[in-house]
């Protein structure tokens, strides 16, 4: 839906769509530019080809109100117009009163936001807990089973092995696995049939960190 949203407003802004960038499973309550696509955004948004910053809303972006004033004045300082949509679909300048105070009000609520998300999470996972059920969210190729088991899918599984043969076999990329995923239809995590090379990435990299612990776990004989 941002996708769509930002794709029908940027012919209207006179602005040429370079890049989507998303950023799966990390929670915009952390400072952009240690999220990883947020340093990779940060690295794109310096290129001499990119005069523009577009979101649909400011809390897709930040949730935390000191990360969102010290990022929005960077990109004064870079010189790029910047876009909410949620701001009427207008640039505003953060460095003048007007602006400031809005982006200040909005990052404001946004932040509340998050923490009132955070306690509701809390209080859900202490009461699973409490009753013996898993509170985790399964990652891809696993489920949530009844009680504290979490089980493996073996059609998430086979996907799993086929991503890493592109990858690792093929040399595919990112992008180029994650289209053939959408050819072939296959269901996201969440049931939706659109795959992005973000979350492409973040699977592979969560297998190898798996993996390098339990290999660690091996060569120490737990």
């Amino acid at each position: 839906m941002q996708q769509e949203r930002i794709a029908a407003y940027a012919p209207h802004a006179g602005l040429e769509v370079v890049e989507y960038i998303f950023e799966d499973g990390v929670s915009a309550g952390k400072p952009l530019n240690v999220r990883p696509q947020g340093i990779y955004l940060m690295e794109r948004l310096g290129e001499a080809d990119i005069d523009a910053f577009v979101a649909l809303r400011l809390d897709r972006v930040f949730r935390d109100a000191l990360d969102a004033l010290q990022t929005m004045a960077l990109f004064d300082k870079m010189d790029l117009a910047v876009h909410f949509l949620d701001f009427g679909g207008q640039s505003f300048d953060s460095t003048s009163p007007m602006g400031k105070f809005m982006l200040t009000v909005t990052a404001a609520f946004a932040e509340m936001e998050r923490m009132k998300i955070a306690e509701r999470v809390k209080e859900n996972k202490a009461s699973r807990k409490a009753n013996g059920k898993t509170y985790a969210v399964p990652r891809f190729g696993f489920e949530n089973a009844p009680g504290k088991v979490i089980s493996s899918l073996d059609y998430e599984q086979a996907v799993l092995s086929r991503v890493e043969k592109m990858r690792y076999r093929r040399g595919w990329s990112y992008a180029k696995i994650a289209e053939a995923l959408n050819e072939a239809r296959v269901p996201t995590k969440q049931g939706g049939r659109q795959w992005y090379a973000s979350t492409v990435r973040n699977i592979l990299k969560r297998l190898q960190t798996e993996q390098s612990l339990a290999d660690k776990a091996a060569s120490q004989g737990v």
